[in-house]
């Protein structure tokens, strides 16, 4: 009895070893193989050498040398996240750890949002610049993914407002899937018939051109003025409830962006020089020029903007003169 179970052991053990080669440490780390077919009938067994790992190296060389993606900028932040609540969890206890780092994640998310606005106004320069090359390439595809989602039949502009869901439940609660009801017409047959020729006509106006008026006029609004509004709730009326680190994040990305503001402008008309004068009338070494100036621009604010992003996740501060004097008179 013992022989057969020390045979059952010695089986179950053996079938939980894995066998390491360069095709199995290829697919775990993501890559592709350089002798990879396309077809998974055929499998290689190539042992592990010295030129697995050096090959391993060249692709990743290959890749971040046109700068990190958002994909690789969340996991970056994830492990210092994780990292950073293990050792708050050791120098204090968990509590205490899960609640600093989740200050930390909250000043962080602030500074990725920021960092993926700056993708949209700066979309056809990241292409020209070597660090934000990956950048570029992962904003594309999530600009496509929202195209996409806004086109799609019964998806509608305003599912992402803070008040999208009371919306969609006014839409849902006069709609019983096949036919839309109309409150406002269900009023209106309880007038008298003898202004029915006056109301008819208020009715048709409210209903095809002031209400849809005036919706476009709150969304377009209510989507400039939302940031400004939850940092009013949550930073000034509610600051007793929101963590001083989130507070002084927030305020200076809101002072950065009116710095911000020209040099975006400048960018808008350097690509318009760019691709209306310099490139049509020849003119190569302006546009080299001209091509060299926006992509230290957008180097220069974007390694700005990860710098601040890597302080938020510390929970760290940093010191810049003129934002800081204006924030420490509205902050207190």
């Amino acid at each position: 009895m013992f022989v057969n179970n020390l045979y059952f052991l010695f089986n179950s053990v053996l079938s939980l070893i894995i066998n390491i080669d360069e095709e199995t440490l290829f697919t775990f780390l993501g890559i592709k193989g350089p002798f990879s077919t396309s077809t998974e009938i055929i499998h290689m067994a190539t042992p592990v050498t010295s030129d697995t790992f050096k090959y391993i190296l060249q692709e990743y060389w290959t890749y971040y040398r046109h700068g990190l993606g958002f994909v690789d900028i969340e996991n970056i932040a994830l492990f210092i996240l994780i990292i950073r609540f293990i050792f708050l969890s050791k120098k204090y206890n968990i509590r205490t750890g899960f609640l600093i780092t989740l200050c930390g994640l909250g000043a962080g998310y602030l500074w990725y949002m920021h960092f993926r606005d700056l993708a949209f106004y700066y979309m056809r320069s990241l292409w020209m610049c070597p660090l934000t090359h990956n950048l570029a390439s992962d904003f594309s595809e999530i600009h496509f993914q929202q195209v996409t989602e806004f086109q799609r039949i019964g998806n509608r502009a305003d599912s992402d407002k803070f008040y999208g869901a009371a919306v969609r439940g006014f839409v849902d609660l006069t709609n019983d899937g096949k036919y839309r009801y109309d409150p406002l017409s269900l009023l209106w047959n309880y007038l008298p018939t003898d202004i029915k020729f006056l109301s008819d006509k208020i009715y048709y106006f409210v209903t095809l051109k002031a209400i849809p008026k005036f919706y476009a006029f709150f969304n377009s609004e209510m989507s400039a003025l939302s940031g400004m509004l939850w940092y009013t709730f949550l930073v000034r009326i509610n600051k007793r409830f929101c963590p001083y680190l989130i507070r002084w994040h927030w305020t200076f990305l809101i002072g950065l962006e009116f710095v911000e503001r020209p040099f975006i402008y400048v960018q808008h008309r350097l690509i318009y020089y760019l691709n209306e004068i310099l490139i049509p009338n020849s003119y190569f070494i302006e546009a080299e020029l001209v091509t060299n100036l926006l992509v230290t621009l957008v180097a220069a604010q974007y390694i700005f903007i990860s710098l601040g992003l890597l302080h938020a996740l510390c929970g760290q501060y940093f010191y810049f003169h003129y934002l800081l004097k204006i924030q420490s008179y509205i902050l207190g």
